[in-house]
């Protein structure tokens, strides 16, 4: 998967990833303030995620069980946003 999903400069990157089905995906807060990774949009049969605020140098850990598209965001600056793409 290469290096690990962060936010940094107030933004996910990478903002699209591609991942496996049953693969964990932890996105790191390396920016200044605290941010969210909130699902907006997931696939049938799967569950909408909520980190709640993460706070700098702190990370939010997810582990993807259904396959399909998985849109985010963060609540509390709602133009970040990223896509994961889950594959079987």
């Amino acid at each position: 998967m290469g290096d690990p999903p962060v936010i940094d400069d107030r933004y996910f990157k990478p903002a699209r990833l591609s991942i496996r089905v049953g693969d964990t995906v932890v996105y790191v807060n390396e920016d200044e303030v605290p941010h969210t990774f909130t699902a907006s949009d997931v696939p049938m049969g799967a569950s909408k995620f909520d980190s709640g605020p993460v706070n700098p140098g702190g990370s939010f850990r997810l582990v993807f069980r259904v396959p399909g598209t998985y849109r985010y965001f963060c609540m509390l600056h709602p133009h970040k946003a990223g896509i994961i793409e889950v594959s079987p």
